[in-house]
């Protein structure tokens, strides 16, 4: 059998979660993220990349994976419905609050870019 494929490259650029509540001062912040911001807009503003990609943590309030929603600490350990081991967070970036929007210092202006929002169900 000829297996005969053509490959189109595309330069996309992801960028991961960059929401204020894991920025500093955030719910559940990565201490020194913001110092980041410089270069990923840096990158943003670089015309190789045809597509940009921006993912998001999007919580509903009664997700699984916070604490405060089994009456326990962040950080401890429950099973799930599954039996797997599933380590409870602090609440963050629950849909709709300000903590789920994008940081104020990812400068996304003039630019097309696909949300994907992932940790709804």
């Amino acid at each position: 059998m000829n297996r005969n494929f053509i490959i189109n490259k595309m330069k996309a650029l992801i960028i991961v979660d960059t929401q204020n509540d894991f920025c500093e001062g955030g719910s559940l912040e990565v201490k020194g993220s913001n110092m980041i911001f410089p270069f990923i807009n840096e990158l943003v503003r670089d015309e190789e990349f045809e597509k940009i990609f921006v993912t998001e943590d999007w919580h509903p309030k009664a997700h699984l994976s916070f604490a405060s929603n089994h009456n326990r600490q962040p950080y401890d350990a429950i099973n799930d419905s599954n039996g797997e081991v599933q380590i409870l967070w602090p609440k963050h970036c629950v849909q709709y609050s300000k903590g789920a929007e994008l940081s104020p210092l990812l400068d996304l202006s003039g630019k097309k870019y696909i949300e994907v929002r992932k940790g709804h169900i």
